[in-house]
C-alpha cells in the first residue's frame, strides 16, 4: 500500500477501551481503521479489521468511529467548507457504558 499518516490523541482512557481523536493527514481507504487495528488498538465494532474479541464490547454491532469534524475546499471553487457533528445517541451511550480507567 501507499504511505499514510493518521495523528492520534487521547480523549479519555476506560478499562479495556479508549476514547481518541483520529486525525488523518493522507486520505487511505481505511486508514484510521487500519492504523488503528496495526497498534494494536482495533476499533469497537470493527468486524473487517478487529480479531475476534471477547469482551463486554464485542457485543457493539455498529462500527465506533465518528466524523466530529471536516473541512475540505472544493477545487474548482475555491470555496472552504466546515462541518461538525455531535456523537450519536448510540456513541453516547456505549460510552457511557465504560467505566473510566
Amino acid at each position: 500500500g501507499k504511505a499514510s499518516l493518521t495523528r492520534f490523541a487521547v480523549l479519555q482512557r476506560f478499562w479495556g477501551a479508549t476514547l481518541i481523536q483520529a486525525m488523518p493527514v493522507t486520505g487511505r481507504t481505511h486508514q484510521i481503521r487500519v492504523h488503528c487495528q496495526y497498534a494494536g488498538h482495533p476499533i469497537v465494532g470493527d468486524n473487517k479489521y478487529t480479531p475476534h474479541i471477547t469482551d463486554s464490547l464485542s457485543a457493539t454491532k455498529s462500527l465506533c468511529l465518528h466524523a466530529g469534524r471536516l473541512s475540505f475546499t472544493l477545487p474548482d471553487s475555491k470555496k472552504h467548507f466546515k462541518v461538525e457533528a455531535p456523537l450519536g445517541s448510540n456513541m453516547t451511550a456505549i460510552i457511557s457504558r465504560l467505566e473510566p480507567a
